[in-house]
Formats: C-alpha cells, sequence, structure tokens
C-alpha cells in the first residue's frame, strides 16, 4: 500500500491549491474528491464568480489569466476554469483520485492514522502523514472527533442551499442583471408572483451573473432552507426543492426581464452549494475585536482577503436582517 506525505480530502478550489502546494514543496501528494474532476462548487456546482478579492496564490492566477469585469462582477468561464486546473494538477506531481467518497478515519490515539474512501473498487484505505479537510464541510476533522457546533450559535439554523441555473438565449444589448436591493422593480414583481404561487417559496430573490461569454447568465436564485448540509437527507430535499423552482424562475424571468424574452436553460449545477455547517472550534477563534483592528497573526497565510459579511435569509428568501449592506 502507497503512503503519502500529505493527502487531502475535498478538490474544491482550497484542495486544489494544498494538493499543489504540498507537492511543489516535495511532498509526495494525494488529492481526493467524490467527482469526476475537480474544482467543487467553481466547476461542478457552476458558480461562476469568486466573491471578493485576496492577494497572492492560486486565486490571484486566476483572477489575472481568467477572469473578466462584467458590471459589478468578476467573473470566469466554468469551463475554462475546469481546464486550467486540470493542466495545473498535471503539472504538479499530486496523483489524484476522484470517484472517491470519504467515509471515516482510523485514529491512534489523538492522531489520523488512515482514511477509508468508498470507490467502484469497494473500500479503499489510505494512508498518509498528514490529512488536509477540504471537502467544505469539515467531514473528515468532524469523523476525526475534533470539536464543532453545526449552524448558527444561537439556534443551530443554517443559511440556505441554492442551485446555480445557466441561462442561454439573453440578449445583452437588453439585458439588466439585478441582485437583491438593485431594480426594486423586478424584486417586487418577484414577490407578487410567489405570492401568486407562481414562483414556489422559498425562492423569491434576485440575483442574476453575467457570465464571460455573451448571451448567457447565471441565476443565484433558488433556495432551500432548513437544510442540515451534513445530512444526505436533507442534501436530498434540497436538491428536490431547488429543481423544483428552476422553471417557474425560468417563466418569471421571460415573462418580466428586459433581454430575457428568449432565455433558456443551457445548464444546471451537478449538485446544491451549501453555505453553512460546520464551525470548528480552533486554537484560536477569530473575534469581532481581531476584525475591526484588522489584526496580523505572526503565523497567516492569507492577505487582503475581504468581502462583505453575506447572510442569507434562514427563514424565507433573501438576505438576513443582519446581512452586511452591499
Amino acid at each position: 500500500m502507497d503512503r503519502y506525505d500529505v493527502a487531502v480530502v475535498g478538490a474544491g478550489p482550497a484542495g486544489i491549491a494544498a494538493a499543489i502546494y504540498a507537492s511543489e514543496g516535495g511532498a509526495k501528494t494525494l488529492l481526493i474528491d467524490k467527482s469526476g474532476f475537480a474544482g467543487g462548487m467553481s466547476t461542478d456546482g457552476m458558480l461562476n464568480v469568486f466573491c471578493g478579492t485576496a492577494s497572492g496564490g492560486l486565486f490571484r492566477e486566476i483572477h489575472d489569466t481568467l477572469t473578466v469585469k462584467k458590471g459589478t462582477h468578476t467573473v470566469y468561464d466554468v469551463e475554462e476554469l475546469r481546464e486550467f486546473y486540470f493542466n495545473k494538477l498535471s503539472n504538479s506531481g499530486v496523483r489524484l483520485l476522484f470517484h472517491a467518497t470519504f467515509s471515516d478515519v482510523e485514529l491512534s490515539g489523538d492522531v489520523i492514522d488512515s482514511i477509508n474512501l468508498q470507490t467502484a473498487n469497494g473500500s479503499i484505505n489510505i494512508k498518509a502523514k498528514y490529512f488536509i479537510d477540504a471537502t467544505g464541510d469539515g467531514n473528515l476533522a468532524a469523523a476525526a472527533g475534533c470539536p464543532h457546533y453545526l449552524g448558527r450559535e444561537t439556534d443551530g439554523k443554517m443559511q440556505p442551499c441554492t442551485l446555480m441555473v445557466r441561462l442561454g438565449g439573453v440578449d445583452d444589448n437588453k439585458a439588466i442583471y439585478p441582485k437583491f436591493s438593485t431594480h426594486p422593480l423586478y424584486q417586487e414583481l418577484l414577490r407578487q408572483a410567489v405570492q401568486r404561487g407562481e414562483v414556489p417559496m422559498p425562492a423569491g430573490h434576485i440575483i442574476i451573473i453575467p457570465e464571460k461569454n455573451s448571451g448567457m447568465v447565471n441565476l443565484n436564485m433558488t433556495n432551500s432552507i432548513g437544510i442540515n448540509g451534513t445530512d444526505a437527507w436533507d442534501r436530498t430535499r434540497a436538491e428536490i426543492i431547488c429543481r423544483s423552482q428552476v422553471q417557474p424562475l425560468l417563466r418569471f424571468i421571460r415573462q418580466h426581464l428586459p433581454g430575457y424574452e428568449n432565455a433558456f436553460v443551457l445548464q444546471v449545477g451537478q449538485y446544491t452549494g451549501v453555505r453553512e455547517s460546520r464551525h470548528f472550534e480552533g486554537e484560536y477563534v477569530l473575534n469581532e475585536t481581531d476584525i475591526k483592528e484588522g489584526r496580523v497573526f505572526d503565523d497567516w497565510c492569507v492577505t487582503h482577503a475581504r468581502y462583505l459579511f453575506g447572510i442569507h435569509n434562514m427563514n424565507g428568501s433573501g438576505v438576513d436582517k443582519t446581512n452586511a449592506p452591499g
């Protein structure tokens, strides 16, 4: 059995970066993902925009080579990004294992000795000196017993899940790209459509993101609340709820928004995106004072990472009352 220096579970942007830099540092590295390709929500999930900014590393390379400015959004093409990840990983020396789902860990005291994966070959055991959890939901860390809590500390509620939808047939010369507080007329029309039952709750907010290529947009408008992102039954319910909203939302958009009269569904994300699930209790937990004062830590690894605090409504559509403006 091969033994790795580093095994990274989860091949989203964070997992890809971790694996590449570990390999470039001389570590024998394995990158594992349940999908058939790397990228997570940035490719399979079809989210075509990175919110906010950061300095250096893989993020800056993607930003400088693949993105374009469209209105207030800095967007990329999902397929271009998929190819970018493929080339970076192919040249990095990272070994890849796709179609492999993490199941549990084997511990020696409080140290992870190995992990088990479910694959078409049956159960596979992977040994490594170091394991990096890049699953998004902290599946590996939770299985290893790392302390955490679910959702909001006060009541355990979690932000909603959303399925991204790409539309084609958009007239770029006429199209608008509303979101929440912009274009209040269309937001009100959508509220009325929900009230009449033409669009099912908890859908009910407008976020339309332009695509890098002409004639296409991305909808961040489906919505499912009361979902535990760590529960397979809940995740299934989120998929069903969000997919049931796609065609009603398309009908609304074609009827009411200029430039979308001939729009059609090009593609739907392979799975819903989870905004919130486990919160882990680290050796140190960043607090409000640290943020306000811009505290710099001696062991920092990311700099100039900034974006507003975006909190979606946990009880319905739109944003929570604690959401930051913007």
